[in-house]
């Protein structure tokens, strides 16, 4: 194997790689990308690189620089699905939404157990307004890890859309049951039982979610249970 680079480089080189990853764990990720881009500079062509710069970018919301630094990792291993991942949420968060679909389907070809690639699918999905698959992927989220909540929200929310209101009810409460610190479950639970008529208990939920911080749950506990 050919090395291009100078042994004690090359060694200081891996400490900068490490300093950075430390800086990016940190949460300082403008330091972290300041790194690796001290680091491409002689490490033009290294996969590891490009990704670990293009995830300090992302965390940024620097979107559009990520997905170029995605895109020059995948040229070189067009198998690396973590970019393929990274660069879904990239497209996510500039709302290209179809986009990100077609990156998600890449990373469920290569490992159809890829739990968060349903989430973020699912979202995607549901931002197109096209609920019945949103609810496909929510609820293979689900059955893939039962554990966590927002993906019970998220199909939740599916259902509300789909006027499947009593199971949703059930997957706001399943989202309760395992965080129950997070107003936006209480509400949206609360709209669901005002559509079921259960006005005693949707306005419980209000008033959970307005003690949470929620300020439109306290704005609709004024307007819809002040009797």
């Amino acid at each position: 194997m050919i090395c291009w680079l100078p042994a004690l480089a090359q060694e200081g080189i891996n400490e900068q790689i490490k300093h950075g990853l430390d800086l990016f764990n940190s949460e300082e990720f403008e330091k972290a990308e300041n790194i690796f881009q001290s680091v491409l500079k002689e490490r033009p062509d290294s996969e590891d690189v490009l990704f670990y710069l293009a995830n300090a970018q992302l965390a940024q919301f620097k979107n559009e620089q990520a997905i170029k630094n995605y895109n020059k990792a995948l040229e070189i291993n067009n198998k690396n699905i973590d970019a393929i991942f990274n660069r879904s949420n990239a497209y996510y968060e500039l709302e290209k939404f179809r986009k990100s679909i077609e990156d998600l389907n890449r990373v469920l070809e290569l490992d159809s157990l890829y739990i968060d690639a349903y989430s973020v699918r699912g979202s995607s999905w549901f931002n197109l307004e096209d609920y019945e698959n949103a609810l496909a992927d929510f609820d293979m989220a689900v059955m893939l890890n039962p554990e966590i909540a927002s993906n019970y929200y998220d199909r939740g929310n599916s259902r509300f859309m789909l006027a499947q209101y009593e199971l949703a009810e059930d997957d706001y409460s399943a989202a309760i049951e395992l965080d129950g610190e997070e107003p936006d479950y209480y509400f949206n639970r609360a709209l669901t039982k005002f559509y079921l008529k259960i006005n005693l208990e949707a306005c419980a939920d209000l008033e959970k979610a307005s003690s949470l911080g929620d300020e439109e749950a306290a704005e609709f506990l004024n307007e819809l249970c002040s009797d």
